[in-house]
């Protein structure tokens, strides 16, 4: 129903939301959520402040040898590092599914500078990952995705 709101309708996205707040409502479908804090619990829109330092979102210096064991820890908002300027650096994104049901999912990241971040055309596309079969209740680490050196600003 989600493609075919955005198939019909492309640049209405309150009618997508609408699309999946009903199907919430009666507890179908999966339910996909990065947090934006750890006061974040997947309600949307998000109700709070403090926005632009999820916990899900783990950049790191090196890459880890076992992202499932060192990100394990969904009540840690210290498992990121600062982007480091002159080296690849490499993103995981923690993914939770609140849902009743399976799904897969394509996740966007970007980069944004403190000033940019209100402006959304300034961010930088860093990658794309893709995750399939995200089962209810569950929690999927994604990544690494290479973050590379020459498109660190």
């Amino acid at each position: 129903m989600l493609d075919a709101a955005l198939d019909l309708f492309p640049t209405d996205l309150s009618l997508q939301r609408q699309v999946a707040l009903a199907f919430d409502a009666v507890g179908i479908g999966p339910d996909l959520y990065v947090r934006d804090n750890l006061a974040d619990g997947g309600i949307e829109p998000y109700p709070g402040t403090y926005l632009w330092a999820s916990p899900d979102i783990i950049n790191r210096t090196a890459p880890s040898a076992s992202p499932t064991t060192d990100f394990a820890n969904l009540a840690d908002d210290t498992l990121w590092q600062n982007v480091e300027a002159g080296q690849d650096n490499y993103v995981y994104v923690r993914v939770q599914n609140r849902g009743l049901t399976s799904s897969d999912t394509t996740i966007q990241v970007y980069f944004s500078a403190a000033s940019t971040f209100a402006d959304p055309s300034a961010w930088i596309h860093v990658g794309t990952l893709v995750e399939a079969d995200i089962t209810p209740g569950s929690l999927r680490i994604a990544g690494p995705l290479t973050f590379h050196e020459a498109d660190i600003p």
